[in-house]
């Protein structure tokens, strides 16, 4: 069952506005730029998160907190029928990280609520051992509630993620 109806109405049309405009950028980087532009303003409306989350609490069909995804505290809020882009809710429990890894595509992610560290790191070997990198951490970060950071794919964006808090978050 969709459940596109279900979805608060303004958060519904906010992605398909910008579902059009996304449609019409055609390089990576402007479409990156554009998700850097827009985001923080959704990553900082509270009300409607409170409002995802009272649905979650209700037992609502929106959103769909039964369908597979990757990390098990991963809650996909909108996906664009032309897979131009996604939109994710992830709720991290005081210290919880993700392993170490990587994506076929760049990411944008965000705070919602609290703190939330994004740390990158760069292959230091040359990739012939599929079983074994090694890794150097380049960059660490802690974004706060309407901060953006971006992961890039395959080997550019290898990186780890969590809560470096004692409080649940929500990104």
């Amino acid at each position: 069952m969709s459940t596109l109806n279900q979805m608060p109405r303004d958060f519904r049309l906010l992605c398909e506005s910008w579902s059009q405009s996304v449609e019409k950028i055609v390089e990576s980087e402007t479409r990156l730029a554009y998700f850097q532009e827009v985001l923080p303003a959704l990553l900082l409306n509270k009300s409607l998160f409170s409002t995802i989350l009272k649905q979650i609490i209700d037992g609502d069909p929106y959103p769909e907190i039964g369908k597979a995804a990757l990390f098990d505290n991963e809650i996909l809020l909108y996906a664009d029928r032309n897979r131009l882009f996604s939109l994710r809710l992830y709720l991290w429990a005081p210290g919880e990280y993700t392993p170490v890894h990587d994506h076929s595509a760049w990411g944008l992610i965000g705070a919602i609520s609290g703190a939330f560290e994004l740390i990158k790191f760069t292959r230091n070997d040359d990739g012939s051992d599929e079983s074994y990198a090694s890794l150097v951490e380049t960059d660490r970060v802690v974004l706060k509630p309407g901060e953006t950071g971006v992961t890039l794919s395959l080997d550019k964006g290898i990186h780890r993620t969590g809560n470096p808090t004692d409080k649940t978050v929500a990104t």
